[in-house]
């Protein structure tokens, strides 16, 4: 089913009723209904958008990185991947932020910023996950060394 269809003489594009509705949903969340957010990542739509706040550029730019470690996670990493980290998240008590204790995808997207905005694992990730991190790094930034 398809909401809108945009045709001129030499192309016909439509939009799914889930892409219109997540899109009429970013512009409500940018306009401040949830106050708190500087970011969201959509798996469905594979959608990254930026809501710029009147924060540091440092903040904009870790709120930027936040988003791609959600990414990261659900499109760079295997299931195997994401399950190790879930165990090494739940069998540990160590979080980086407030926010991070949320869950292990918010977790991971809080660590992951933090590695990729400053490339230093012992501030950023805690102990029990920084193997994890080490180990899988060249799939979370498609480069490759052994």
């Amino acid at each position: 089913m398809h909401a809108l269809t945009f045709r001129n003489r030499r192309h016909t594009s439509r939009i799914s009723l889930a892409a219109l509705l997540m899109l009429i949903f970013i512009i409500f969340f940018s306009m401040n209904m949830y106050n708190n957010a500087g970011g969201i990542y959509s798996k469905e739509l594979n959608l990254i958008a930026i809501f710029p706040k009147n924060n540091s550029t440092y903040f904009q730019f870790y709120t930027a990185a936040h988003e791609i470690g959600h990414y990261v996670y659900y499109n760079k990493l295997t299931a195997e991947d994401r399950a190790e980290y879930e165990q090494l998240f739940y069998s540990s008590d160590e979080y980086i932020t407030d926010y991070s204790k949320t869950n292990a995808v918010e977790n991971f997207a809080e660590e992951f910023a933090g590695i990729t905005y400053t490339f230093v694992y012992e501030d950023f990730v805690s102990n029990s996950r920084k193997d994890f991190f080490r180990k899988n790094i060249h799939k979370m930034l498609d480069y490759n060394y052994e």
